[in-house]
């Protein structure tokens, strides 16, 4: 399958610490699919690095609300 040159698509990544990777997982893999389906970003774990897959726009709204998770998860220790 080809994408046109001109596609926003791409992939971003972040490296979480294993505490975190724990907390944004969630359990069975609940906030996953809960940042994936808000943001219709692709969202996967690889080790301790977060891989989101998508537009632009898909990215940047998956990446803001796994680092609203990551700072409510501080709020809370």
């Amino acid at each position: 399958m080809c994408r046109e040159q001109d596609s926003d698509w791409a992939t971003d990544s972040m490296l979480l610490t294993e505490d975190e990777l724990s907390f944004a997982l969630g359990q069975q893999g609940a906030t996953r699919k809960q940042i994936e389906e808000a943001s219709e970003c692709i969202l996967a774990y690889v080790g301790r690095m977060a891989i989101f897959n998508g537009t632009n726009e898909q990215r940047d709204q998956a990446k803001e609300r796994a680092h609203q998770l990551l700072r409510k998860r501080g709020r809370e220790k």
